[in-house]
Order: structure tokens, then sequence, then C-alpha cells
């Protein structure tokens, strides 16, 4: 299967377009996804108190420690420590 993706640059023309599209033989699906902007983007992710203090004890070169990856139970291991 291949797929092919198509950007708009105006909103307005896209469900003619899907249309037209799903007219075309040998198309199986027309989705469409919203492209956030960079305002979306920036606004979209409001970090916890408890995220808030992790970053500011990571940039004053504080931290919890390593994770030890080696295997699963001792990466929860390390994680619970």
């Amino acid at each position: 299967m291949t797929q092919l993706i198509v950007t708009l640059e105006d909103n307005t023309a896209a469900s003619g377009i899907k249309k037209a599209i799903r007219l075309l033989k040998g198309v199986a699906q027309v989705r469409e996804r919203k492209t956030l902007s960079k305002k979306e983007i920036s606004t979209s992710y409001e970090p916890n108190a408890e995220t808030l203090e992790a970053i500011r004890e990571c940039r004053a070169g504080n931290y919890a420690g390593t994770v030890d990856t080696s295997c699963i139970d001792a990466m929860i291991k390390s994680i619970l420590e």
C-alpha cells in the first residue's frame, strides 16, 4: 500500500479535494488531519507542578540519579527507588 500526503494552504478546498480523491480508482481511504499552528503547539502543553519542579532541578544541575536500563525489572526498580 502507498500513502500520498497532500498539504493544503487553504482549508476551504479540502472537502472537494477529498471527494475527488475518493472517486479515483484504487483509493482505499481518505483521511484528514489538521496541522497545529506554532501558537497552538506552544499553548497545548502546560506542565504540572511536579514537572516544573523537575525542570528547575535539572537546570540547577540537580538530578534524581540514573535509570538502569539493563532489563525491565532493573529499570522499574531504579525508577521507584
